[in-house]
């Protein structure tokens, strides 16, 4: 598991070193370096699987995870170096990448690493197979979903976006390896570990609205997706995706990639909060809760008190342990634009914050003063 992220003239960064946890949270108003901690990661596991670039020695700007542009317009903008530090400790070793060079205007860039270079990218959870990102922007409401896959960075779920998500689900009713939830601890289906019962479950809590999935082979390379309710009146009837809640289609990437991801596993989400109803998110943060307990790393960025309030509910609820979960308020300086800073911010047992900086989850009081005066 990572417990440390270190980067040294990285976008707005010019020297930044946080501990994180099984639960990570990066919060804070727009544009001050959430997304950048997480591209960090995105930049070296791409160029790992980028056929431009051998990762022992480039990394590559533009692909399929992070698109950064050119080494220049990455490179931090106050810098005076040449050079982009980036670091982590997983299970106490260090790994290390220096892009040199990095003030050129070029979309590779040279690198060197430590020693244990070879290894590292063997074992790790950021380099492995069961690791997925999904980006805010995520699979749109469809009936049929492409089972195409080109691009060497996808994850089990495709693309950034989960493109695959329904082709897996899919696959998971005919492939015994991949037919059960992975970790035993979010199965909360009766007598049954299947996937996809499973995600029906999760997905039905989460929603409040009781749905059932089902997917079938459409063509040879297209899987059709559908939702099933039940009326008393007239019993099952069959409702496309794009007659259901957008959140439903925005949910579904998430719900799989945590229920089929191995414990050690790690699964970085951006903006999960994105079109579900305010009790939805709180009840997609206790299940992050569960998942990182259970073992599973999750890296969140968010804008979304609720969830974190859901997080907050599963600490005081003794569902995860306060060590489990780091929760980061990234700001800029009000004294020096462009200067960005860290917070960290512990939930305590009672599932209270030990501090509120300002601009932190304060709108809601915020509006109320003004409301009231």
């Amino acid at each position: 598991m990572i417990t440390n992220i270190s980067l040294k003239n990285f976008k707005c960064f010019d020297d930044l070193d946080i501990d994180v946890a099984n639960l990570t949270l990066f919060m804070g108003i727009n544009g001050v370096g959430k997304s950048s901690v997480i591209q960090s990661l995105l930049l070296q596991r791409q160029s790992l699987f980028d056929k431009r670039v051998d990762f022992a020695q480039k990394v590559a700007f533009d692909g399929g995870l992070v698109n950064l542009k050119t080494a220049n317009q990455t490179r931090n903008a106050l810098s005076e170096s040449d050079e982009i530090d980036l670091e982590l400790i997983e299970d106490d070793e260090l790994f290390s990448t220096v892009i040199k060079g990095a003030a050129r205007e070029e979309n590779t860039c040279a690198c060197t690493h430590g020693e244990n270079y070879a290894s590292f990218t063997h074992k790790s959870a950021l380099f492995n197979d069961s690791f997925v990102y999904l980006y805010a922007d995520r699979t749109i409401p469809k009936d049929v979903y492409s089972t195409d896959t080109d691009d060497l960075t996808n994850s089990r779920l495709g693309n950034r976006s989960g493109h695959l998500t329904a082709s897996y689900l899919f696959n998971s009713l005919q492939n015994a390896d991949i037919r059960d939830v992975a970790v035993e601890d979010l199965v909360v289906s009766e007598g049954s570990k299947s996937l996809l019962i499973n995600t029906n479950e999760w997905m039905s809590r989460i929603m409040s609205v009781k749905t059932s999935i089902q997917v079938s082979e459409k063509s040879e390379r297209e899987v059709s997706l559908a939702y099933i309710r039940e009326s008393q009146k007239i019993g099952a009837i069959t409702v496309s995706p794009l007659n259901m809640p957008f959140g439903n289609s925005y949910l579904l990437p998430i719900i799989v990639a945590v229920l089929s991801a191995p414990a050690g596993s790690l699964i970085v989400v951006e903006n999960p909060e994105a079109h579900l109803h305010p009790s939805a998110q709180t009840r997609l943060g206790q299940f992050f809760a569960q998942a990182a307990h259970s073992g599973i790393q999750l890296f969140i960025e968010t804008h979304s008190d609720h969830l974190v309030n859901g997080i907050r509910n599963s600490v005081k609820n003794k569902q995860i342990l306060p060590s489990e979960v780091a929760l980061h308020f990234i700001s800029e300086d009000e004294d020096e634009p462009l200067v960005h800073r860290d917070d960290r911010i512990l939930i305590q047992e009672n599932g209270e914050l030990n501090k509120w900086p300002r601009l932190f989850l304060d709108e809601w009081e915020r509006s109320l003063y003004e409301l009231s005066k």
